[in-house]
């Protein structure tokens, strides 16, 4: 195998292994305020009441043991909230307790490293599709003299930067 087939392998392996190395969901079990969250049946127990949690994105939504639900969405640096129609305040524990418990201990924080991925599989992919003959003298050209890419290995350099392009974005939603 040649060292630039090699090396984009490697890349293209390293950038697989590392898209797929944060699927999945959070497990375990941790005690917060009083409170037993299981982020792996997404519950929260405190004195034999179970209630049951959902997050999307930047919301939190509590169905409570008789049905009724709470929701709280988190958007710069506050959150709103809503309930259904059977949501009983005096109820059990208010929503709000609920939903900012999940918020603070459930729910996995995106760090600055999270974006590291995403943006160098962009800069990387947007440089072999903006600049297919340079990546292509970059990964063989240099090996040889006075030769020129075929026209079907700078369409395989484009592909391999749109690929790139977009395991950046799937980066992002893992």
């Amino acid at each position: 195998m040649k060292r630039g087939s090699f090396f984009l392998m490697a890349a293209i392996f390293l950038c697989t292994i590392l898209l797929f190395s944060g699927c999945g969901k959070s497990s375990g079990t941790l005690q917060a305020q009083g409170y037993t969250i299981d982020r792996t049946d997404s519950t929260i127990s405190r004195d034999g009441i179970t209630y049951h949690y959902q997050v999307i994105g930047d919301s939190v939504t509590i169905t409570y043991p008789d049905q009724s639900t709470y929701q709280t969405m988190y958007q710069n640096g506050g959150s709103f909230s809503g309930w259904s129609e059977d949501y009983d305040p005096d109820n059990g524990v208010p929503g709000d307790v609920l939903t900012d418990l999940v918020w603070e201990n459930a729910v996995p924080k995106r760090d600055m490293l999270h974006w590291v991925l995403p943006l160098l599989c962009w800069l990387l992919g947007g440089f072999i599709l903006i600049f297919p003959k340079a990546s292509w003298y970059v990964c063989y050209g240099w090996r040889f003299q006075n030769t020129e890419p075929s026209s079907a290995a700078l369409i395989w350099e484009r592909i391999t930067g749109v690929i790139l392009i977009i395991a950046g974005f799937i980066c992002i939603f893992i």
